[in-house]
């Protein structure tokens, strides 16, 4: 049975995780570009600054501080203020096993990165905030994944791309548990309303169950409230109703079996718990433009349309 944030990652198909440890020494300042999926650093020695691009203040960092990069914007980091950017691009183009050097080694970064199936990311990089800077319980463990990450990558063997993935998830779930123990974002989303006593119970259960009948007094049954105060509560914190926000994770199930499965229309609709395809069919082109057919045939370069976000996106800058 799998839990909210296990579903939406699995769905999300992290992959590509990079790894690499950045030595640099003297005074410096590396401008890096607009990436894709998240970044993970953590700072193993010495001290530095990050600053991102359209926040105001920069963050400080110190040996065994580690931080999350999210939203793609370009960014900085540097050991002194008011230096001339160095183009990251050209340093890194200089990589030697796994080990980028620039002047020294007074401050080493470890660096990891997470790219997702772009469908549905929107699904997981919406929900969080630009920068999360990760405390020491995680960031410990984020270290340490990133330095067998890097052993993996210098020195690979037999296992070795089962062991990346799994210490690639590892590194992935901690850094959400670390966001969702500081509070999360102040916009309404799933992730966020997973820590609730009523909403998170539901969460589990429509992501356990999703197939299931579900009815507005069913899912207020599970939130130990009544079906009018669940269904404002639930819509406060998630952004959606919570018949809507059903739908819509059935359509992404149903995305990810026409693309990953040759199940055909009838057999994914009642796995999702449509009483025929036609109304999987129906419900399917109402939220993505496209039959369910149309969709599994189309190249992804193709498929411009992206399905209904979960909740509505809202960053936190």
């Amino acid at each position: 049975m799998l839990d909210p944030l296990s579903s939406v990652l699995s769905l999300l198909n992290p992959r590509s995780a990079l790894t690499t440890r950045l030595e640099l020494g003297g005074d410096w300042c590396l401008a890096f570009p607009a990436y894709e999926g998240i970044k993970f650093n953590v700072i193993q020695q010495g001290q530095c600054w990050l600053q991102v691009e359209g926040i105001d203040e920069p963050m400080q960092l110190q040996a065994g501080d580690g931080y999350l990069l999210t939203d793609g914007r370009p960014y900085k980091l540097y050991n002194r203020p008011r230096l001339i950017p160095r183009d990251a691009r050209a340093l890194l183009s200089e990589i030697d096993e796994g080990v980028v050097s620039c002047g020294g080694h007074e401050v080493i970064v470890l660096r990891g990165k997470f790219t997702f199936d772009q469908t549905h990311s929107p699904l997981l990089l919406e929900a969080l905030d630009p920068v999360i800077r990760l405390p020491a319980a995680h960031a410990s463990v984020i270290q340490w994944t990133l330095q067998q990450l890097w052993q993996e990558v210098r020195h690979p063997g037999p296992g070795t791309a089962l062991t990346v993935d799994h210490l690639s998830h590892l590194m992935l779930i901690h850094g959400l548990r670390a966001f969702l123990e500081q509070g999360g974002t102040p916009s309404a989303n799933w992730l966020n309303a997973l820590a609730d006593s009523h909403i998170g119970p539901v969460l589990n259960q429509m992501h356990a169950h999703p197939a299931m009948p579900w009815t507005l007094d069913l899912l207020a049954s599970h939130a130990s409230m009544s079906r009018t105060r669940f269904t404002e509560h639930f819509k406060k914190l998630v952004g959606v109703p919570p018949l809507t926000y059903l739908l819509r994770w059935r359509i992404r199930l149903g995305m990810r079996l026409l693309r990953r499965s040759t199940y055909s229309v009838a057999r994914i609709a009642e796995e999702l718990g449509y009483e025929s395809d036609s109304a999987f069919s129906q419900a399917f082109r109402r939220e993505t433009g496209l039959s369910p057919l149309r969709y599994r045939k189309a190249p992804r370069v193709e498929l411009q349309t992206q399905p209904a976000p979960l909740a509505p996106a809202s960053k936190a800058a």
